[in-house]
């Protein structure tokens, strides 16, 4: 147990390191001047990004604020622009459709969407909405606003066809908002130079072999205490719609054990929700915890080449009593070596 702790001290260090890492990739900032500069700018989460913009210019590390520049863009991938919004500060807002009419997002305070419309020649309009419950007269009543509808009436009304869709539109969601304003900007559109951003995010697979050993706790009296070898076959495939870093790995592992002196093994089938740390950190962590059982794993990993990583995984197993996702006692703890294979 000791040993285990003494490991698992290590790897959290080298996790907490890595944390630290920035993820840089190739894009270009504009400058309220108009002065462009291709450069490599930290990605980071959608409300990081919607404050500031870490750069690499002249070899160093500069942050910029909303005031500071007007536009930047990753490469084949983001672009953020800098608008005041209706609290009257300026954030990095999202695009998400640019043609004639220009859709925007931005994660607020609260890890809330807020989108912003904008057509051309045009001011910039939040598509307000709120739901909840209010009380009357001693009575509980659901309330869901318009607010958003009659926006997108006005920036539409010269396309009557889409009256009854906007209508439709109960409350501002990205997946209908991009579609809607993408066939408004279309319909009128022959030049085909409207653009709809990230309308696919790339699905990212991962198969690792995995080998290495088990040890049981003494709360399971009828094994013998010792390392057992296990190994076996993990995939992961990433969720892109929920978070690009944000993984279900499942797979197969094969154990071996001793029982009352009669050698055994047995087969696991694990499923897991993994949150993996970007693919350009030269050290990334990964966090994952069971959704059969209630498991919990640490590890990373340390890229070898452009589709092979070396890792190392610590996994520490629960039994459960009545609740079956509910740890009660700690009944095992595995520590793989791994070699992953990127597609």
């Amino acid at each position: 147990m000791i040993k285990t702790l003494t490991f698992l001290s290590i790897l959290l260090l080298i996790s907490i390191n890595a944390i630290s890492q920035q993820n840089f990739k190739e894009g270009f900032i504009i400058y309220n001047s108009g002065d462009t500069t291709k450069t490599k700018i930290d990605y980071r989460s959608d409300a990081n990004m919607s404050i500031k913009c870490t750069a690499i210019i002249d070899n160093k590390k500069i942050t910029y604020s909303p005031n500071h520049i007007k536009y930047f863009e990753f490469n084949d991938s983001k672009k953020y622009i800098s608008k005041k919004i209706t609290s009257g500060k300026k954030v990095f807002l999202e695009y998400l459709v640019e043609g004639e009419i220009n859709l925007y997002y931005y994660l607020n305070e609260k890890a809330q969407k807020v989108f912003f419309v904008e057509k051309i020649n045009e001011k910039i309009i939040e598509l307000t909405y709120s739901e909840g419950v209010k009380r009357i007269d001693g009575k509980s009543f659901n309330y869901q606003t318009e607010i958003h509808q009659h926006i997108l009436l006005e920036l539409m009304k010269d396309r009557p066809q889409f009256k009854s869709r906007i209508k439709s539109l109960k409350k501002p969601e990205e997946k209908k908002l991009k579609k809607l304003i993408h066939q408004y900007n279309l319909s009128k559109n022959n030049n085909n130079d409207e653009v709809i951003l990230n309308s696919k995010k790339q699905r990212k697979y991962e198969l690792s072999l995995v080998g290495g050993t088990t040890n049981f706790s003494d709360k399971i009296p009828e094994v013998k205490p010792g390392a057992y070898s296990s190994f076996g076959i993990i995939a992961d495939f990433n969720l892109p719609k929920t978070h690009e870093n944000l993984y279900i790995t499942f797979g197969f592992i094969h154990n071996r054990l001793i029982i009352e002196d009669e050698r055994e093994s047995y087969n696991e089938y694990p499923l897991y929700l993994t949150y993996k740390f970007p693919e350009s950190y030269l050290i990334r962590p990964q966090f994952s915890i069971g959704l059969l059982r209630p498991n919990y794993s640490i590890g990373l990993s340390i890229k070898a080449s452009k589709k092979i990583n070396l890792g190392i995984n610590t996994i520490f197993k629960f039994g459960t009593d009545r609740i079956n996702i509910v740890p009660h006692q700690h009944t095992a703890t595995n520590v793989y070596g791994t070699i992953c294979y990127k597609f």
